[in-house]
């Protein structure tokens, strides 16, 4: 079905004009969007085309959209018409936090953290990667059921703390007990907006103020340790390299706005890659044929079939169902003129199961991924314009050798069993079922030496 052409009437007054979309109150259209989030999507699409409005609770008038044309027009829209940051994740994390900063400041911290994530560092990971993901394996049975999504978060939770706080000893061990369960009771805040209250220690707000204090004393201590130090400019870690370059720019220290950047690192680059390795999981489990292709390629040293799983896994099973923003001037959007205060939803799960857009959409297939790169706008798991996410190259590496390793290591027990739902948490959405796995380890890995990886961010927005 084409994008909607019937908008609802202008106002005289004000010249501003909506798309069409249901009629039900507020609070029903919430509990919809919650628990049937992405049918939900589709079911709106069917009836109003790619662009349709809905009055949300804590959100008011929203509308969404899933053309790429006009996701497009909304990931380029100038920093001073639409805002990103102005929503229940932001004030969660932090007035630090890219995700709760705008326009020129929003731009300013970008820099700052772009130079740990740019091509050239990363490499300085993949080692990482490789031992993180061998040591979580190795709890793993043959031939016994288990949720692969505990094994892949604690993976790559273990990653996020080593790469971004350089922590190790009894600091890693503290802050791999505190992070996980600090970044769980953000997203109910940010889910539920009277949880952000705070009603004392015992309140989830309560708690993540008390998770927050800790933390700022070790990034505090971490700092002071780093900066004492004459090698630091020799280190990896992205709290060194955000040190060196505020010190560089005669900046001040400000611990708890440096917290809130890096708590934002963290749980952007944590449970979603977690959940997104575990629906690699639940796929290849339903593919036997694509697992010995991905066999075949590690044996011969390889990565352009799992490069192509990973961005097909990304498309079919979205862990965040869309990027939101808010209008803060008159905006035009194809037809309609949005006003300020619209909050505009790019919906990633429609746009990503709309067969117009992506041939077959319900079917897994990383073959159409093979020798063809997605397209910026209708494939949009990271984002786009200057709010893209700035780990998508790092996510993109650390699952590629990750499920390497799998392959490599372990031969996967394939299944007859239906797909396992998508359940949403808060604000990622993960398998019902922990992402299912069954395995047996290899008596000897399938390649001896090191193997090719698909290291490049395929989409450049």
């Amino acid at each position: 079905m084409p994008t909607q052409t019937t908008s609802a009437p202008e106002s005289p007054d004000t010249g501003f004009s909506l798309p069409d979309g249901p009629k039900a109150p507020s609070i029903v259209n919430g509990i919809n969007f919650l628990t049937r989030r992405d049918s939900s999507g589709r079911g709106y699409q069917r009836k109003y085309g790619d662009v349709w409005t809905l009055k949300l609770p804590g959100f008011g008038t929203s509308v969404f959209v899933a053309d790429p044309a006009l996701i497009k027009k909304v990931y380029t829209a100038k920093p001073d018409v639409l805002h990103g940051g102005e929503f229940p994740l932001g004030e969660v994390l932090g007035p630090g936090s890219l995700f709760s900063m705008d326009e020129a400041d929003h731009l300013k911290e970008r820099r700052l953290l772009l130079k740990p994530f740019h091509g050239d560092r990363l490499r300085d990971y993949e080692s990482l990667f490789q031992e993180e993901a061998l040591r979580g394996f190795d709890k793993w049975q043959d031939d016994v059921d288990f949720e692969s999504i505990e094994t892949f978060n604690e993976i790559t939770v273990r990653v996020i703390l080593r790469s971004v706080f350089g922590a190790d000893g009894e600091t890693l061990t503290e802050l791999q007990e505190l992070l996980p369960t600090a970044v769980k009771i953000g997203q109910q805040v940010a889910a539920v907006k009277p949880l952000a209250k705070d009603f004392g220690p015992w309140s989830p707000a309560g708690k993540l103020k008390a998770y927050k204090k800790r933390l700022h004393a070790i990034v505090d201590e971490l700092s002071q340790k780093r900066l004492a130090d004459p090698n630091v400019d020799a280190r990896t870690d992205i709290l060194s390299m955000m040190l060196l370059a505020m010190r560089e720019d005669g900046q001040e220290i400000d611990i708890p706005l440096l917290c809130d950047e890096l708590t934002t690192v963290l749980a952007a680059g944590h449970e979603t890659t977690g959940s997104s390795l575990a629906w690699t999981m639940e796929r290849l489990r339903r593919h036997p044929d694509l697992v010995r292709r991905l066999e075949l390629e590690v044996i011969e040293g390889g990565s352009e079939l799992r490069a192509a799983t990973i961005l097909e896994v990304l498309r079919s099973r979205p862990v965040l169902s869309g990027h939101v923003r808010m209008v803060k001037k008159p905006f035009e959007l194809g037809e309609w003129r949005l006003a300020p205060g619209t909050v505009i939803f790019a919906d990633i799960a429609t746009i990503h199961s709309t067969d117009r857009y992506h041939a077959d959409a319900s079917a897994f297939s990383p073959d159409r991924y093979i020798g063809a790169k997605p397209d910026t706008y209708s494939w949009i798991p990271f984002g786009g314009g200057v709010r893209r996410c700035l780990g998508a190259a790092f996510a993109q590496l650390e699952m590629d050798v990750v499920i390497r390793e799998l392959i490599n290591n372990f031969e996967l027990i394939t299944t007859n069993e239906a797909p396992e739902r998508s359940v949403f948490k808060g604000i990622a959405s993960g398998p019902s079922k922990g992402g299912l796995g069954r395995v047996r380890r290899r008596r000897a890995p399938l390649s001896a030496g090191p193997a090719e990886s698909a290291l490049a961010c395929p989409v450049q927005h």
